[in-house]
């Protein structure tokens, strides 16, 4: 029987990959890290040692040059494993220039929550917290 579960990517991205970036509106969209830098990247798993997690979630928030941002994030197994019910999950979303990217933040962490298996509701508050805190400050 095959595992038809997505797991957690774990691999850096470099300045010369692309990647898939799978969105809750329309269908994935495909980048190049190098045209869309990393922004703010945020992560939490379960129990004390990521190496033992069940389960782990990340979000990562990507800037283009003409002001397009995305933001997204799964979770997933961790390398501690999951029944084998578990279903992992996916989301994103697409901005224009001058949208709320704290918004958007908070939509893909309530897509993420729903079904959590071990992580609650104070670590997905955790994971936006960081993916928010860890935006470049505005200039007021």
């Amino acid at each position: 029987m095959t595992d038809t579960t997505t797991t957690v990517q774990t691999a850096p991205m470099t300045a010369d990959t692309t990647t898939t970036v799978y969105l809750s509106d329309r269908s994935p969209v495909r980048v190049d890290c190098a045209d869309w830098p990393e922004i703010s990247y945020s992560s939490v798993y379960s129990g004390p040692h990521e190496a033992q997690a069940n389960e782990v979630a990340r979000l990562s928030v990507r800037r283009h040059d003409d002001g397009r941002t995305l933001v997204y994030g799964c979770r997933g197994r961790g390398p501690g494993g999951c029944p084998i019910t578990y279903h992992s999950a996916r989301a994103g979303y697409l901005l224009t220039r001058g949208e709320d990217v704290v918004r958007a933040i908070r939509r893909v962490v309530g897509a993420l929550s729903e079904g959590t298996y071990h992580l609650d509701a104070g670590d997905m508050r955790w994971l936006a917290g960081g993916a928010i805190s860890d935006l470049p400050p505005e200039d007021l």
